[in-house]
């Protein structure tokens, strides 16, 4: 690997895990702090004949936007260099957080002071990228190509669950349709604390009503995992959709989500093949499926 990652103090407000990069190959590096939007980098340029210069740039930090996505597994970092991009930030943010497009445990705003040398936070709390992130006990969809919450679960099978906390447990997880049998040692990884450390995660997150969140995510986690890829193939779970008993509730419920698509009768396989994420346009392209 060229590439070297670490953390280093902030200059700007000595927040002590401000991200670092080193490339070792090309000399580059840049920091950039999460906490009060400060970034400085060292870029390479070279001439016509091969010469090396180096450049360096250093924006002073007004604030960060720092998010997760509803259904989204990495976080987003926006480094914002004036107060109006912080203003603007602090309306997206809100906005999204009301419509239900970001996960509010690990969302914040904040700005910084020049007058106190200090960070303000404007919305929620710096996130502690180790912490556990409570909207991860909620199975989301990945958007509209996840098709998991209308599949029919076919058997139950237990595994080998590997806790975000480390700790190895075993469990159960739903197979849907045409999903393959785990292997028998396979290990399957989930984001979440095992049970016994919940509390511990918990209780440093600052959440209004931390006793109650805990017994309802205990109460959450009672139910099955689910395989996060569809074809069953992926290393992670996530906790299971309460998916359809029959064909006529599967169809039921993906019309009223996708009330765009044809509608065809549950056991054709047009239905089917709606379910693999086949497009309408693909289906009709197929002379076979006339009589569906």
């Amino acid at each position: 690997m060229s590439i070297v990652m670490d953390y280093q103090q902030c200059p700007q407000c000595k927040f002590e895990q401000a991200d670092c990069e080193y490339n070792c190959r090309t000399f580059e590096e840049s920091l950039e702090c999460r906490k009060c939007g400060y970034s400085e980098s060292l870029h390479r340029e070279e001439d016509s004949e091969g010469n090396a210069t180096y450049k360096r740039k250093v924006v002073e930090g007004a604030g960060v936007l720092f998010y997760r996505g509803k259904g989204a597994i990495a976080y987003a970092s926006c480094y914002l260099a004036t107060q109006e991009k912080v203003s603007d930030a602090e309306q997206w943010l809100r906005e999204s957080l009301a419509a239900g497009l970001v996960r509010p445990s690990s969302a914040y705003l904040s700005r910084w002071n020049k007058e106190t040398q200090s960070v303000d936070f404007v919305i929620g709390q710096l996130c502690d990228l180790s912490n556990y992130d409570p909207d991860d006990e909620i199975p989301e969809q990945k958007g509209p190509d996840d098709l998991r919450p209308f599949q029919l679960v076919e058997e139950r099978c237990q595994v080998r669950l590997r806790y975000s906390c480390e700790h190895i447990v075993d469990g159960w997880i739903l197979l849907l349709s045409e999903q393959p049998v785990p292997a028998a040692a396979e290990v399957f990884r989930t984001d979440v604390p095992c049970l016994d450390c919940l509390p511990q995660y918990i209780n440093p997150l600052g959440i209004s009503g931390a006793d109650e969140t805990a017994a309802s995510l205990v109460k959450c986690r009672t139910r099955l995992w689910e395989n996060r890829r569809l074809d069953g193939r992926g290393g992670y779970v996530t906790p299971a959709f309460d998916h359809p008993q029959t064909l006529e509730e599967a169809a039921s419920r993906f019309y009223a989500s996708y009330q765009e698509r044809k509608q065809f009768h549950p056991e054709s396989i047009g239905f089917h093949l709606q379910l693999e994420g086949w497009s309408d346009e693909e289906i009709a392209a197929k002379k076979w499926l006339s009589c569906d």
